[in-house]
């Protein structure tokens, strides 16, 4: 019998598993047709607030402060399309880079595509290489070339160029 509540066990965590992705699944798809909508909404917004700038100006005179508004409406709206951005990333367990706008894995420290440290990346406060030069020396070599195993180890100073 405990072979059966062995596999039992491993079944119904393999169904939460499951569960929890389609969960998940089902969140970021939901977010991805919010950040449509909202893509959407701005580009409406930019529609008619060009409209409305034409209009003003083939009447002769255009109100900044109504063209102000509409501005401050559109970067509220691009915010919130960044949020609903952010949380898809949080849940496909990504980064944004800053400056590329490239999708990094979370663990990255640095953007692939560009190079940019990515944000909220923290310095480690210990050098890993000076630790391993404190350590004492390994035995460990690299393993050889299957394909060509006359190939030297890149370890051995002899063999470096001069």
């Amino acid at each position: 019998m405990a072979i059966f509540e062995d596999a039992f066990i491993k079944v119904k965590s393999a169904v939460d598993v499951a569960g929890e992705k389609t969960g998940e699944w089902v969140e970021i798809s939901k977010l991805k047709i919010a950040a449509a909508r909202q893509s959407s909404e701005i580009a409406d917004r930019f529609e008619a607030l060009g409209k409305m700038v034409y209009n003003a100006s083939k009447a002769g005179g255009v109100d900044h402060e109504l063209i102000q508004k509409k501005v401050e409406e559109i970067d509220e709206m691009y915010e919130k399309l960044g949020e609903i951005n952010e949380r898809i990333y949080e849940l496909r367990n990504v980064v944004q880079c800053p400056t590329c706008k490239a999708v990094s894995p979370k663990e990255a420290i640095f953007c692939s595509k560009c190079g940019t440290k990515l944000v909220g990346k923290e310095e480690k406060k210990e050098d890993p290489i000076q630790e391993e030069k404190s350590e004492e020396p390994s035995d460990w070599q690299p393993p050889v070339d299957p394909i060509d195993p006359t190939v030297s180890n890149p370890n051995d100073e002899d063999d470096m160029p001069q």
